[in-house]
């Protein structure tokens, strides 16, 4: 395993071991149930702050082309947005190595 890739544990939660020792972005890996659970539930509570929609309403988004989604997490709201906007190209990036369809 590449050192961009090795976990380790840190009070009681997995982390990425570059993120503990070079002290950036200390977000626990996806495949934490707890992290997942807290993304899942941020995810939520945005969406409801904007009246059910994936983006602020003040973003003006009829017939997008290609979007790109960065960041951590189960990708809940890639899927969504590639199934309201059919038509839409998505891609997403997750920095960590848990990415959609791996086990």
């Amino acid at each position: 395993m590449t050192e961009d890739l090795e976990r380790v544990s840190f009070h009681g939660r997995v982390f990425q071991k570059i993120s503990i020792d070079d002290r950036i972005y200390l977000a626990p890996v996806a495949n934490d149930d707890q992290e997942e659970d807290r993304l899942a539930a941020q995810h939520d509570i945005v969406t409801r702050l904007f009246g059910g929609m994936l983006l602020s309403p003040r973003i003006p988004m009829t017939e997008p082309g290609k979007v790109l989604d960065c960041g951590y997490g189960g990708g809940d709201w890639a899927i969504q947005f590639a199934e309201e906007f059919e038509d839409c190209e998505v891609r997403r990036h997750c920095p960590c190595s848990f990415q959609i369809g791996r086990p």
